[in-house]
């Protein structure tokens, strides 16, 4: 129960820093009216949290919610400030640091995580935590 907990902050939190990601963009910090987001991408994101462990790109996301995967891109971007690309793998390895830390093997999570090779899980998750995931289970 605690892991969904945990990840759930971190969706809220990730979330939050798109909206005020939105704001800097448009150099207003003020409320942001989420009425006017589009609501196609906000259906994406939620795929995408959703199905974080299975095979996520640009042409699969295009194809489920028929939509030019160029047009999804863009408008992606523009609403959120991430490509989808680092959108997903951000996702994907916050996920990974919250299953390190309930106990799961690195290995195991590497593959839970959508991720189908370990140095490509290792350097990413290097590159965001400057850790290595073996060092994320041995500090706790």
């Amino acid at each position: 129960m605690l892991y969904l907990t945990v990840t759930g902050r971190e969706i809220l939190f990730l979330e939050f820093m798109i909206h005020l990601n939105r704001a800097a963009l448009k150099n207003r910090l003020e409320f942001i009216d989420t009425d006017n987001c589009n609501a196609k991408i906000i259906h994406i994101l939620d795929y995408i949290n959703n199905h974080l462990s299975e095979n996520l790109n640009i042409d699969i996301l295009a194809e489920h919610f028929y939509i030019s995967k160029y047009y999804m891109m863009r408008q992606f971007k523009q609403e959120t400030g991430y490509t989808i690309g680092n959108y997903i793998a951000q996702k994907r390895l916050l996920l990974a640091k919250e299953m390190l830390l309930s106990g799961t093997p690195a290995a195991q999570v590497c593959y839970d995580c959508g991720y189908h090779d370990y140095s490509t899980f290792q350097r990413a998750y290097r590159k965001l935590f400057s850790e290595s995931p073996s060092q994320t289970v041995t500090l706790e």
